[in-house]
């Protein structure tokens, strides 16, 4: 291949269309991870190269291991001295300017073979292009950065420096403790600068940069200024906003024809909510001419991002706290002579305006100078926030920010000016105004939507009440009332992944077909200063978590009134039971062993203490779906026809978990079916560390009289005699669970009967629904019997 071809045609230029910069080296050249540079910079590894520079990740061994960015000049390979003089003058660039928006650079030297390098920031953030969606990014999160970039590229362009390559590959986002994020404009490697101490006279300048980011002028090689980086930055933008470049070209010559000829596919075409001043301010900017375009880069960028945010209306804090900053900004003087001109005459001289202001200096606040509201309050709460790690915190938010920016009902809502957004440090608030199922939508479309994060644990709580809009200490619009802070109360009774509501807006929900097989009450619950609350679960089609959350696993008195009779019934045949055990006792032949209860008390003494507690988490069903709310119970109920189980256990010490279920098969035999471990409980494995939770699938009571006895085996060591038997049961494929051999069925009953003769110590805590095992010894074994009539549980195969 002739290395010389004209690549301003053909399959390459494609790919510099793309977004790639112009090659000015081909280069071929060994990587310096695991070297140490200046006896300082360790290289950890290759991040990237370009046409100058090779880019690495390093720590900087003097600094405490901090992560730097280190940029090594490639070898030219032919005395490009020019490459040579580039690489100089991005130092220079980079040692000029001083700006939180900016990549800074720390240090500088030269390699052991004489290549120079530059030290520089680590950005801990992600690439603009990462950001950017098909269908454009949301306006008040656009306008942020937009607002930063012009403020970077200012300060860049008072120092005598353009940039020349802006394109979203060359704009980072660190995102921050507070929920925003910071901009960093990266990569200076082919700037231009005014009064260089580096002289560039072995050739004339060449054309590098991104050719689908190029202004004409830059594409032409003619001389460029601060409107050439307004041109490059308006592309980007305009890419942001929509998802696409301007223009879409075949070759290098069809898209200086096409920007002559103008932008033809305007903003609002693909993108019918964009607002028409923000359009006027992009298209102005993308001017063939560079004298029709904004000569201030900063000027550019505060006014598109005023005429974006307007169009929000200032209804959430980040839209007013960026609109003071840009009001601030524009008063500063990049307001420009054309600000009444850029809205269409739609903004003049008044401050920004602001719902719910705090009134004017010397004014008192009084009842009658706040409005009352009601609003539609949905809280969200990270769990085990703080015990994230601290680089971990700021990236948990940011991937919850966008999750629920991307929801459609976040989207309806602001666009019709009817939510409020409030940080509250480890999660938000979304207040929602007018329509009381915005909340319950919203947090539906974020529950699905997490299944793709399983790394983000999430609480939710929802109420709808009074509040009053007010602004803050720093004059950002807030709300205050009753309203908010019930929904804070109602979360805070919740457990990862509980979509929880309050007494009244499960009372507007419950009229709606669409959500009242959803809502399962939990009862009342006490929460801070002595506050009852009366919450709901709401959970549907596997979205939302069907567990009582924690602080409520217990049976709530309503449960009590509405089975007075079954719990009596229960409670007399138990008592019977019971009384018929100890009669037969005093009769029983007793065997050796159990004559000499002495040998056997010294025998299990000699064993280490074991502890186990486990609960059982009952839930009624109807035609295939839950009635009411699960209730948790040591097993001593009286279960009815259609009900399901679930069995928790927590070991207070490490070892291997066994679970069998015996009871009244088909013809009147016993039917022995193994519950744990199974495929789906525990992926087949016994073993359970300690204080561990494990629960079991759930299990299903069906028509069949008798008594079920659930066999808890808890061992510190694999037991050899069960597993294989318990496996050959789980990879039945006509029985998958049940244990149909005979001869393995004398062996299990064989191993109970030997571990039954000294039961443990079983206690069953009704105040908390908890039963404790605890016993001495390599073995703990127990059972629980389930009374019910007229039906029997008959195990779910695994």
């Amino acid at each position: 291949m002739d290395e010389t071809k004209d690549k301003a045609t053909g399959h390459e230029t494609a790919s510099w269309l793309e977004g790639s910069s112009m090659p000015t080296i081909q280069v071929g050249e060994i990587s310096l991870a695991g070297q140490t540079l200046g006896d300082r910079y360790l290289i950890k590894q290759e991040l990237g190269r370009g046409g100058f520079g090779a880019v690495y990740l390093a720590l900087d061994q003097k600094m405490v291991s901090r992560p730097v960015v280190v940029k090594v000049m490639l070898d030219p390979g032919f005395g490009d001295e020019w490459s040579g003089k580039k690489f100089q003058q991005e130092i220079e660039a980079l040692a000029r300017i001083d700006h939180p928006s900016i990549v800074g650079i720390f240090d500088a030297g030269e390699t052991a073979d004489g290549k120079p390098y530059l030290v520089m920031q680590y950005v801990d953030g992600v690439s603009m292009r990462s950001a950017i969606r098909p269908e454009g990014m949301d306006f008040v999160r656009a306008a942020n950065i937009i607002r930063q970039i012009g403020k970077a590229l200012s300060s860049a362009h008072s120092k005598g420096i353009l940039h020349r390559d802006l394109k979203p590959e060359n704009i980072m986002l660190r995102p921050m403790s507070d929920g925003d994020e910071q901009v960093k404009v990266i990569d200076f490697g082919v700037a231009q600068v005014r009064d260089s101490v580096v002289n560039l006279s072995t050739g004339r300048d060449r054309a590098v940069g991104t050719i689908a980011y190029m202004s004409p002028e830059q594409l032409s090689a003619l001389p460029l200024s601060s409107a050439s980086d307004v041109y490059s930055f308006a592309v980007m933008a305009y890419e942001m906003l929509t998802g696409r470049r301007p223009l879409n070209p075949e070759s290098v010559y069809q898209l200086l024809a096409m920007q002559k000829s103008g932008v033809r596919v305007r903003p609002v075409d693909l993108r019918p909510n964009f607002p028409p001043a923000a359009e006027d301010v992009l298209l102005r900017a993308l001017a063939f001419e560079p004298g029709d375009r904004y000569q201030k880069v900063r000027e550019f960028g505060d006014q598109l991002a005023w005429a974006l945010i307007e169009n929000d209306g200032m209804s959430s804090p980040q839209a007013q706290i960026l609109a003071q900053a840009l009001e601030a900004s524009m008063a500063g003087g990049s307001r420009g002579d054309s600000t009444a001109k850029w809205v269409g005459g739609s903004r003049n001289n008044s401050a920004i305006p602001t719902i719910g202001s705090a009134p004017a200096a010397g004014k008192k606040l009084t009842s009658e100078t706040l409005v009352l509201e009601t609003a539609h309050v949905l809280c969200l709460d990270i769990v085990s926030y703080s015990k994230l790690l601290i680089d971990e915190q700021p990236m948990r938010l940011y991937d919850l920010q966008e999750i629920i920016r991307e929801t459609q009902e976040f989207a309806r809502a602001q666009a019709a000016n009817q939510l409020m957004r409030l940080p509250t440090g480890d999660g938000m608030a979304l207040v929602f105004f007018g329509d009381p199922e915005a909340p319950v939508r919203c947090a539906m479309e974020i529950c699905r939507a997490l299944e793709a994060h399983k790394d983000i644990k999430l609480r939710m709580g929802i109420h709808s009440g009074m509040v009053y809009r007010m602004a803050d200490i720093n004059t950002n619009m807030n709300v205050s009332g009753g309203g908010i802070n019930l929904a804070q109360r109602v979360m805070d009774c919740g457990d990862a992944g509980h979509i929880l509501v309050s007494q009244r807006v499960a009372g507007d929900l419950e009229q709606l077909s669409r959500w009242s097989n959803s809502l399962h009450d939990l009862g009342e619950a006490e929460v801070k200063d002595g506050v009852r609350v009366h919450v709901y679960n709401l959970h549907s089609d596997g979205l939302g978590n069907p567990e009582v959350p924690s602080r409520l696993r217990r049976i709530s008195p309503s449960f009590f009134a509405k089975h007075a009779s079954v719990i009596r019934g229960a409670a007399l045949v138990l008592a019977l039971a019971i009384g018929l055990l100890l009669l037969a006792l005093n009769y029983w032949p007793k065997s050796p062993e159990v004559a000499n209860p002495s040998t056997n008390t010294a025998a299990a003494a000699a064993g280490k203490e074991q502890a186990l507690a486990y609960w059982l988490t009952v839930q009624k069903t109807q035609n295939g779906k839950d009635v009411g709310s699960p209730i948790e119970s040591t097993g001593s109920l009286l279960f009815e026809n259609g009900w399901k189980f679930r069995l928790n256990l927590r070991s207070m010490q490490s070892g291997f978990f066994y679970l069998l279920n015996v009871g009244p098969g088909q013809d009147g035999r016993e039917e022995y079916n193994v519950l744990y471990p199974t495929a789906e409980n525990n992926n087949g494995d016994p073993f359970i560390a300690a204080n561990q939770i494990r629960q079991t699938k759930w299990y299903f009571f069906v028509e069949r009289p008798g008594v079920e006895k659930l066999w808890l085996i808890w061992s510190d060591q694999p037991l050899s005699e069960l597993d294989s038997i318990f496996q050959q049961a789980v990879q039945s494929k006509k029985d998958p669970g049940e244990i149909r051999d005979p001869e393995q069925i004398e062996r299990v009953k064989g191993y109970l009967t030997s571990h039954g003769t000294t039961p443990p110590e079983v206690v069953a805590d009704e105040s908390k629904n908890l039963t404790t095992v605890k016993g001495r010894g390599e073995t703990l074994v127990s059972v629980v019997e389930l009374y019910h009539k007229p039906q029997s549980l008959n195990s779910e195969k695994p």
